[in-house]
C-alpha cells in the first residue's frame, strides 16, 4: 500500500433483501431474469435517492440477495441525512418493488474500491444485519452515541432564546431538559429511533413525518398499510396451501402469539422512556419556579402511566400463556417466520399512526382512521 491512507472512517450500511434467496431458488430462467432487472432497477433508485439527498459520491455494491452501501468523505455531521436516505430507500422498496430490508449502519472505517470492500464499518454493519429482529435498519454502538449527543446538541440550539428571556434558569441541562418535554407535548418531536430488546433502530416512518407535509405522510401510510395487509393475506394464502390446511385457526393462534409479544416488547420500552423521563423531571428541579406545580403533575401523571402499562403488561403476559402456541414443521416454521416480519410491520404501523395523532393537531380523525389498520376486519 501506498502512503496515502487507504481506511477512512465513514457511513457504511449491510442490507439484506428479506425472502429475495429463496425467490431466486425457485425461478426458472425467465423468472429470474426478470428478478435481475428488478434488483438493477432497485439499485437505480437508491442512487437516486442518495443523489437527490446531496450524497452525489455514493458507492452501492449489490451480492446475492445482500447490498452494502458506503457513503464516501461523510463525517458524523452528516448523520441526519443518512438516516433520512435510509429511510427513503426502506419506503421506496415497500412502495415500489414489495422488498423487506434488514439492515444495520454503523460509522466506522472502510476501505472501499473497485475491487474491494474491507474494514470495521463493512464487518460492523454486517453483524448489525444479523443481530436486527425486525425488518428495519439497527445503529452500531458509535452511531447510536453520536445520534444522542446530536440531539442534545439541537435542543440546546433550540432554547438559545429561550435562555436569554428566561434569567432564572439555573443551567443549560435543566433547560434542555425543559425544552425536550416541551417539544414532545407540541407534537414538534417524534422520536427518529425505535428501541427494542435494548436495540436501536431507525424509526423511518417518523424520519418520513418530519421531512413531508402531512398530505404526504398521510397517502404513504396509506400505501404502507395497503402494502401490510396485502402480505399478510398472500402470506396466509400460502401458509394454507403449503399445510394442505382448510381453516386458519393456526395462523391466528400464530397472529395472537406474535402480537402479544411484540406489543410486550413495545410496553417494556414505554416503561424505560417513563423511567427516563422522570429522570428528566427530577434532575431539572425548579428551573422555573412558576412551573414547580407542572413538574409535579408531569411525575404524578407518568408514575399513573407506568402503573397503567404495568396492568397492561400482566394481561398480555396472561394472554401469552393462554395462546401457548407451538410450531411444527419447517415449512410451516418458514412461512411463519415471514409472517412475524408482517405482523411487526402492523404493530409498527398503528403504534407510530397513534401516537403521531395524539401529538399533531393537524393529523384529522378522519385520515386516522383510513390509515389505521383494524386487525379484525381487515387481517383475521
Amino acid at each position: 500500500m501506498s502512503e496515502e491512507k487507504k481506511l477512512k472512517e465513514e457511513f457504511c450500511v449491510f442490507f439484506d433483501v428479506l425472502g429475495t434467496k429463496s425467490k431466486f431458488l425457485t425461478s426458472n430462467f425467465e423468472e429470474e431474469e426478470k428478478l435481475v432487472k428488478k434488483y438493477e432497477n432497485f439499485i437505480k433508485d437508491i442512487k437516486e435517492i442518495l443523489i437527490n439527498n446531496g450524497f452525489k459520491e455514493n458507492e452501492i455494491k449489490l451480492f446475492s440477495d445482500n447490498i452494502f452501501i458506503n457513503f464516501p468523505n461523510t463525517t458524523l455531521k452528516e448523520m441526519y441525512d443518512v438516516f433520512r436516505c435510509l429511510a427513503y430507500i426502506q419506503i421506496m422498496a415497500i412502495e415500489k418493488y414489495n422488498f423487506l430490508l434488514r439492515g444495520g449502519v454503523e460509522y466506522s472505517t472502510i476501505y472501499n474500491e473497485k475491487d474491494i470492500a474491507i474494514g470495521k464499518g463493512l464487518v460492523a454493519a454486517v453483524e448489525l444485519e444479523k443481530e436486527a429482529n425486525y425488518p428495519i435498519i439497527m445503529l452500531g454502538e458509535r452511531a447510536k452515541g453520536e445520534l444522542s449527543k446530536k440531539d442534545d446538541f439541537i435542543n440546546k440550539q433550540y432554547i438559545n432564546d429561550f435562555i436569554k428571556n428566561e434569567p432564572e434558569i439555573e443551567n443549560i441541562d435543566s433547560a434542555v431538559a425543559e425544552i425536550k418535554i416541551m417539544r414532545e407535548k407540541n407534537g414538534e418531536s417524534i422520536a427518529r429511533i425505535i428501541r427494542i430488546n435494548d436495540k436501536t433502530y431507525i424509526n423511518y416512518l417518523a424520519t418520513y413525518y418530519e421531512n413531508q407535509n402531512r398530505e404526504s405522510f398521510i397517502k404513504m401510510m396509506l400505501r404502507h398499510k395497503k402494502f401490510i395487509i396485502e402480505s399478510l393475506k398472500k402470506n396466509e394464502e400460502d401458509f394454507l396451501k403449503n399445510t394442505k390446511n382448510s381453516n386458519n385457526n393456526e395462523l391466528k393462534n400464530y397472529f395472537d402469539y406474535t402480537y402479544y409479544n411484540i406489543s410486550k416488547n413495545y410496553i417494556l420500552e414505554y416503561i424505560k422512556e417513563i423511567d427516563e423521563q422522570n429522570k428528566k423531571y427530577l434532575h431539572t428541579g425548579s428551573p422555573i419556579k412558576q412551573k414547580n406545580i407542572e413538574f409535579k403533575e408531569n411525575l404524578e401523571n407518568n408514575y399513573k402511566e407506568k402503573e397503567k402499562l404495568k396492568k397492561e403488561l400482566e394481561e398480555i403476559d396472561k394472554k401469552i400463556k393462554e395462546v401457548n402456541f407451538y410450531v411444527k414443521g419447517n415449512n410451516k416454521e418458514n412461512i411463519l417466520k415471514v409472517r412475524e416480519k408482517y405482523i411487526y410491520l402492523l404493530y409498527y404501523h398503528n403504534s407510530f399512526l397513534r401516537r403521531v395523532f395524539e401529538r399533531d393537531k393537524n393529523i384529522v380523525e378522519n385520515d386516522y382512521n383510513k390509515c389505521f389498520i383494524d386487525v379484525v376486519k381487515e387481517i383475521l
